[in-house]
């Protein structure tokens, strides 16, 4: 430890050496060093003591886990972690259960024990890329519909026809419409609503999103390319549009397997789902036949001709 005075006349403890080379330079093991730290704490935890405790703030932000469920997403993709996907599931069941109504209204912030405010477009658009972003790793039907009804649920309350854009607040009551387009240390709302509309429309086939994602792109074009730097998001959801988005379809019963390589890529611009599950959603229509393991690449709605293999599949791109 340091005993020169180094703030404001005061001393700030803190560790000029990790534990192994301090038990050495005085000659004791690390059992007695440990022994001893435990009555060096107790006596710095005294002194402490009396002193004002800061602040803590401890309030559950929904925009904020939605990104750090996509993260744990995200490695779990790279690493094949199954430990990183426990997390970022039991997160979302959190959300799930503490931050949303009976009757499927979101909240922004949950603190003591209860959820408050009502849920921005930023925190909609999160969740529901999350949600997209979860379904790649662990496709089921039942969710997709769930991420269709979220769709509709942030259209409803947030986009402005007239503007070709959505809204911050659903608070129909304030003055003004505030409409955030910039991409700072976070995406725009807007800019992430722009990526998954895309998506959604490649699950459900109504070619609405697709309308209106394309809108809220070419409205904002112009700025992007005198600013690039402040629209980061669109550019990326820009670049998307000029390639086109692209969806990978995996049936059949070797789908796991598959589903793993495939994730394992970075493949930006793109939508992965992989069943052995018979399925009514537009994408999966007629891909699955009986103990055969297809893989398509599709785009529009419509499908190249099946493959055995991912490096196949991604050759197609």
């Amino acid at each position: 430890m340091s005993l020169r005075r180094n703030w404001e006349g005061e001393n700030i403890l803190h560790r000029r050496f990790d534990d192994i080379a301090f038990a050495k330079e005085h000659h004791l093991n690390l059992d007695q060093l440990q022994e001893r730290w435990r009555t060096f704490r107790s006596i710095l935890y005294d002194a402490r003591a009396p002193r004002i405790r800061p602040g803590l703030d401890d309030k559950v932000i929904l925009s904020w886990n939605a990104l750090m469920i996509d993260a744990l997403i995200s490695a779990y993709k790279t690493f094949g972690e199954p430990n990183y996907l426990a997390r970022a599931e039991r997160a979302m069941s959190f959300l799930e259960s503490h931050m949303r109504t009976g009757e499927g209204a979101w909240f922004r912030i949950y603190a003591g024990g209860q959820s408050y405010q009502p849920a921005f477009l930023d925190d909609f658009a999160f969740l529901l890329r999350t949600k997209i972003h979860m379904l790649e790793v662990n496709y089921n039907d039942r969710d997709v519909k769930s991420i269709i009804q979220l769709t509709e649920t942030i259209l409803t309350q947030f986009y402005e026809e007239s503007i070709g854009a959505f809204r911050s607040s659903a608070d129909q009551g304030l003055q003004s419409v505030i409409i955030d387009t910039y991409d700072s240390a976070l995406p725009s709302g807007n800019a992430v609503m722009g990526e998954v509309l895309d998506a959604v429309y490649a699950l459900s086939g109504n070619r609405e999103y697709a309308r209106i994602a394309s809108r809220l792109r070419a409205a904002i074009l112009p700025s992007v390319e005198r600013f690039p730097s402040s629209f980061a998001q669109y550019a990326l959801n820009i670049m998307t549009q000029v390639f086109g988005h692209r969806e990978f379809v995996i049936t059949g019963p070797l789908y796991i397997d598959h589903q793993q390589q495939l994730l394992a890529r970075y493949l930006p611009g793109t939508l992965a789902v992989a069943s052995n599950q018979e399925s009514d959603i537009p994408l999966l229509q007629g891909r699955f036949f009986p103990g055969k393991t297809y893989l398509y690449l599709c785009q529009d709605q419509q499908c190249q001709l099946p493959v055995a293999t991912i490096d196949e599949l991604v050759a197609q791109l």
